[in-house]
């Protein structure tokens, strides 16, 4: 059913204001477990029992029934990898595992917000990105052992514990990563200069170069190496996403889960950025490490409104690149014509609606002019729309929330005009809509 435009938006807000609003979930639910780690706790992850796959017993209090030997001596990172490198035995979906246990002290740099859901991968289908002097490991983990160890991650200021972990040298597509069978916080404390560990790049493309090096799964995830790179904060997401858009004078990258750094950024400041790199769903992007504040004149964006803008696309067009619709594990990028969207700036020229859910508005881009607001968001979708994914322009409840949408007053003002703005592609999300980050500023 659609519905006729503005007289439902003001009689919505009263209405609604009565009632209770209807939440969201969050997209995780944390679990009230946690582990000691006064001691050495082990995790029981003990592949000897069968090297073509990842075994746990899933319970991580319990004591594995087969016969472990503890190394004496300690590892490095930099040997752990070469021992990974080295594995053959991969099962069906790329997973090897060595039988032997090794024993670093490092520190944990990120904690992924994303997990591995490949079959045949075990319990251990979470991931923390850990580091030394001498390089950087992804250490293979449960549910539990995440949430225990989420204390340890190293914060802004690159504060946080030295670990002793103790595991198996693992293999996944390509990518070196560490089984993890115990840990416990080191008395020993290690400075790590990240300039050690990172590849230093020159511009963002030699970024985009270095993700395409990588071997995804046929979700489209992959992890790869840590890079460093000189860039300037162009947005900054909202608090609820703490991601971040980075420009160079050409390129955009979007970057994940910069929480510990996002009051400490600023838009329009450049600076040095040490990334690891990874595709999350066909989409490309980076986990921020560590940011230091630099002075380079030299980006700015009025060039890479020049350098970086793409051609148009209409909302048909991007609906076209859906990601998996041409996916191809054999080649880079394996989803091409979805991954190749991101890294550039688009330029909206169209129209502006909105749809409801749950008594809240959300507001869209259009191709073409609507009368009418859309009565749930499948409409929109039907519609070719493109979906806001700023925090300002979505769930307007109060009036308040709808005097603060920027897009939402254009929409009022000028219902039938015409209008351009700038837009980043976000993602193709699992209800199967485009969002997009807009800048609100640059709109007409």
């Amino acid at each position: 059913m659609k519905i006729s435009k503005y007289l439902l938006a003001g009689t919505l807000s009263i209405i609604f204001l009565i009632s209770s609003c209807g939440g969201q979930g969050s997209n995780y639910s944390n679990e009230d477990e946690s582990i000691s780690s006064s001691d050495s706790t082990s995790i029981t992850n003990n592949p000897s029992v069968d090297t073509s796959t990842s075994t746990t017993s899933g319970d991580d209090n319990s004591s594995s029934s087969e016969s472990v030997v503890l190394p004496s001596e300690y590892s490095t990172i930099k040997k752990v990898n070469e021992i990974s490198a080295n594995l053959t035995n991969t099962n069906d979906v790329g997973i090897a595992n060595s039988n032997e246990l090794v024993k670093i002290e490092a520190k944990i740099y990120a904690d992924l917000d994303s997990l591995t859901t490949q079959g045949n991968y075990g319990t251990e289908r979470y991931k923390m990105l850990a580091i030394d002097n001498s390089g950087s490991l992804y250490l293979r983990i449960n549910l539990t052992t995440r949430e225990a160890l989420k204390t340890y991650v190293t914060t802004s200021d690159e504060s946080g514990s030295t670990l002793t972990l103790i595991g198996y040298p693992s293999l996944y597509r390509q990518e070196n990563e560490l089984l993890l069978y115990s840990y416990s916080v080191s008395s020993n404390s290690i400075d790590i200069d990240l300039d050690n560990v990172a590849s230093p790049l020159t511009n963002i493309a030699d970024v985009y170069e270095e993700i395409g090096k990588m071997k995804m799964n046929n979700k489209g995830r992959a992890y790869g190496k840590i890079v460093s790179v000189d860039v300037m904060c162009l947005h900054k997401l909202s608090t609820n996403d703490n991601n971040i858009i980075f420009i160079d004078n050409s390129n955009s990258l979007l970057v994940y889960d910069a929480k510990n750094f996002y009051n400490i950024i600023s838009d329009n400041s450049t600076y040095k950025i040490y990334i690891a790199i990874q595709m999350y769903n066909f989409r490309p992007g980076a986990v921020l490490l560590k940011c230091t504040s630099i002075e380079k004149t030299s980006i700015s964006f009025e060039t890479f409104k020049i350098n970086g803008l793409a051609s148009n696309k209409t909302g048909s067009q991007f609906y076209e690149t859906e990601p998996g619709k041409d996916y191809n594990p054999t080649s880079y990028p394996t989803n091409a014509n979805y991954s190749n969207l991101f890294g550039k700036m688009y330029l909206f020229d169209g129209y502006i609606n909105l749809y409801y859910k749950s008594g809240s508005a959300y507001m869209v881009l259009e191709d073409t002019y609507n009368e009418n607001t859309y009565s749930a968001y499948t409409n929109a979708i039907t519609a070719k729309a493109l979906f806001i994914n700023n925090s300002s322009e979505q769930k307007l409840y109060t009036s308040s929330e709808y005097n603060n949408s920027i897009l939402y007053k254009a929409l009022t003002d000028a219902p039938q005009s015409k209008h351009t703005i700038y837009v980043f592609p976000y993602e193709f999300n699992s209800n199967h809509y485009f969002q997009f980050e807009v800048l609100l500023n640059t709109l007409n």
